[in-house]
């Protein structure tokens, strides 16, 4: 939990320099080493795909890993800007074990909370598939409909990722209470902390998914290449949602 006030502190005032934060010293490793990981991931689940049963749960697995990392490296960049620590000075830990336990295995719990908090995306993506509507899982990402289901579910998502940060688990991704306490005591800075945690994904992946389409690449190449979008979008969410915290002391507290 946060324990400090640091008298003021303006959110709005230091945001555009907190936005090259995640990319001084080690959090430039961080960053890179998430793309590079979420395309051995994807490049593995390709493999996976030819083991049916087997093959969908490492594929589940594979892609619960790396959002599960970029969470990591929100928490990160989220509680050094809130303690004034400076830049990351601790890079990423690929133990196998760390990967199985607390990547692939705890962080189902953000998956899983995408998928409930998502359930007409997901009933229409899996109603699109078996009945072969879709040609390919590109155009179903790329069609209007899955852009209008997944708009406002994915709103509450910046906030979900601070409370799994604040308790420094991703179980705390459940604590919906928590979070809809502190967007409704900083709308507007919650709102630039969204649009900006959005833009960063979404640019960068659809130039490249538009360049990858112009030249007739794979599937896999469009999800390998979120992995780096996806660490950007994080990393400056944790960073400005640590920034708000500094604040607005108040943003987590019950009373």
């Amino acid at each position: 939990r946060p324990s400090g006030n640091d008298q003021g502190v303006s959110f709005w005032a230091e945001l555009p320099e907190l936005l090259t934060f995640p990319w001084r010293q080690r959090g430039l490793h961080w960053f890179i080493s998430i793309g590079i990981w979420a395309l051995c991931a994807n490049l593995l689940a390709a493999l996976a795909k030819a083991v049916p049963l087997a093959g969908t749960s490492f594929i589940f697995m594979m892609n619960s890993s790396v959002l599960a990392l970029c969470a990591d490296y929100h928490r990160r960049c989220m509680w050094a800007v809130l303690n004034a620590e400076g830049p990351l000075e601790d890079g990423p830990d690929f133990d196998p074990a760390r990967i199985l336990h607390t990547y692939m295995r705890s962080g189902l719990h953000l998956i899983v909370f995408m998928l409930v908090s998502q359930l007409p995306l997901t009933a229409w993506v899996v109603n699109s598939l078996v009945a072969d509507d879709i040609d390919s899982a590109l155009q179903l990402v790329l069609s209007r409909r899955f852009w209008l289901l997944a708009c406002v579910p994915s709103l509450y998502w910046p906030m979900a990722v601070a409370t799994a940060s604040l308790y420094n688990r991703f179980q705390g991704i459940w604590y919906v209470p928590v979070g809809l306490r502190a967007l409704l005591r900083a709308p507007l800075e919650y709102a630039c902390i969204t649009v900006i945690g959005c833009v960063a994904f979404l640019v960068p992946w659809l130039v490249c998914t538009a360049i990858g389409q112009k030249a007739g690449l794979p599937e896999v190449f469009f999800v390998a290449v979120a992995g780096l979008p996806l660490a950007a979008s994080h990393a400056l969410m944790g960073t400005l949602t640590g920034q708000l915290m500094r604040a607005r002391p108040q943003l987590f507290e019950s009373a």
